[in-house]
C-alpha cells in the first residue's frame, strides 16, 4: 500500500548521468608536412581529426596565422573525421605556413604547421606550346577548354566567399611565344585571368 501511495518514491534518487566533456584533437599531422608545386597546378592537404563529443564543431584553416576564406579557388571540408583544405590552382601568393582550427564548445585543437611551397611558371612552356602531332594538340585545346568550363560550373558550397573584394579583370598568367611553325600546324596560347567566376566577364582575342 505504501508503494501505491507514493508510485514514484523508489525514483527519489534518480540523476541524469552527464558524460565528461572530450574536447576535440587531431590524431595525426597534416598530410604531406611539405608540399612543393608550380603555379597553376591544383594543391591538397588533410588532417584526422577527432570532434570529441561536442555538439557545436567549427573549424578553420589558417594561412600564416590569417583565416582562408572558402571560394571558387579554395575550398575546405570537415567530414568523416577527416579535415581538408583543396586548391583548384595555386597562386604565388599562396605559399605560406597553413594549420587547421577546430573549436567546440568543449575547447579547441590546433595542428603544427605544414608548408606549401609555390614554383612560379615565368620560364616554363605548357605543353600545348610545344610543337606536337596536330591530333594530341587538337586533344590538348578541347581539353583545356572542357577543364576551364567545369572550373567555371563546378557547384559553389553553402559557406562561398567570393576570394577577395570586386575588382577589374586581371591577366594572371600571359600567353608564352610559341615559336615558329608551319602551315596547318594546331597552335595553342593559354592564359589565366581573374575572377574566374564572373558570368559578365567577356575575353577577346
Amino acid at each position: 500500500m505504501k508503494q501505491l501511495d507514493h508510485p514514484g518514491a523508489e525514483f527519489g534518487n534518480f540523476v541524469e548521468h552527464v558524460p565528461d566533456p572530450i574536447p576535440p584533437s587531431f590524431t595525426g599531422p597534416i598530410v604531406p608536412p611539405t608540399l612543393t608545386t608550380v603555379e597553376t597546378l591544383d594543391a591538397y592537404f588533410e588532417v584526422p581529426v577527432d570532434t570529441g563529443n561536442g555538439t557545436k564543431v567549427d573549424f578553420v584553416w589558417l594561412q600564416n596565422g590569417e583565416p582562408i576564406h572558402f571560394g571558387s579557388r579554395i575550398n575546405g571540408k570537415l567530414e568523416m573525421g577527416m579535415a581538408s583544405l583543396s586548391f583548384k590552382y595555386v597562386l604565388p601568393s599562396d605559399m605560406g605556413h597553413y594549420v587547421c582550427c577546430v573549436t567546440t564548445e568543449h575547447g579547441r585543437a590546433e595542428t603544427q604547421s605544414a608548408e606549401l611551397v609555390v614554383e612560379t611558371t615565368k620560364n616554363l612552356i605548357t605543353d600545348t606550346q610545344l610543337k606536337e602531332p596536330k591530333e594530341y594538340n587538337d586533344h590538348a585545346g578541347l581539353q583545356a577548354v572542357q577543364d576551364l568550363e567545369a572550373m567555371l560550373n563546378a557547384p559553389r558550397p553553402d559557406n562561398f566567399q567570393e576570394d577577395g573584394p570586386a575588382a577589374s579583370p586581371t591577366i594572371v598568367i600571359q600567353p608564352k611565344p610559341v615559336g615558329s611553325c608551319v602551315e596547318d600546324e594546331t597552335v595553342s596560347f593559354r592564359l589565366q585571368y581573374e575572377p574566374s567566376n564572373d558570368p559578365n566577364l567577356v575575353v577577346h582575342w
